[in-house]
């Protein structure tokens, strides 16, 4: 056997080797990459203190004020808990559930035409262990708001964390209240 073409052989075989390694390496860059771009979409959600909402200035009045509205004032209403549907007037406009009704309201008869806030009352901690499907108010043709009250102390900081599927097509408010 030739001894220069053995060299040749190994020559090439070292160099596919090589290249080989080369885009395996690329690849593995790669998936940190779109991890961190799918992680840096979920902290993109704007979600604001339903009283800084109400109060800013920078806001649109005519919106801060119709929020306002809906959270204090009585307004025809829906009432989604534990699978049962209560309806109170005709056109409601508010819907208050919890995070599982919330999931869970795509599969109910529920008026939906005229309602601007969607309510999510959570009562525990471990209620955040849920995600909150926001695509599950996708067939809401009027909605608004989705006012998510905390009744006790919880930071806004880690609200991110619970929601999935936010397509920006209404504002995001916030409270903790501690008893609310």
């Amino acid at each position: 056997m030739n001894p220069n073409k053995s060299n040749m052989n190994n020559s090439i075989k070292l160099k596919m080797g090589v290249i080989q390694l080369i885009t395996l390496l690329f690849i593995i860059t790669l998936i940190p990459t779109s991890m961190l771009a799918q992680s840096s979409k979920v902290s993109t959600i704007n979600i604001y203190q339903l009283d800084s909402y109400i109060n800013s200035p920078k806001k649109n009045d005519a919106s801060a004020a119709r929020l306002k509205s809906l959270v204090y004032e009585v307004n025809p209403s829906i009432y989604f808990y534990n699978g049962t549907v209560k309806t109170f007037e005709s056109n409601p406009t508010c819907l208050f559930t919890d995070i599982n009704g919330f999931n869970a309201m795509t599969k109910q008869d529920l008026s939906r035409n005229n309602v601007e806030l969607i309510t999510i009352r959570v009562e525990n901690i471990q209620d955040f262990q849920t995600k909150i499907n926001l695509e599950n108010a996708s067939n809401f043709p009027k909605l608004k708001f989705i006012y998510i009250l905390a009744t006790f102390e919880y930071d806004i900081k880690n609200l991110p964390k619970t929601i999935i599927n936010n397509n920006d097509s209404y504002v995001l408010v916030f409270k903790s209240e501690k008893g609310a």
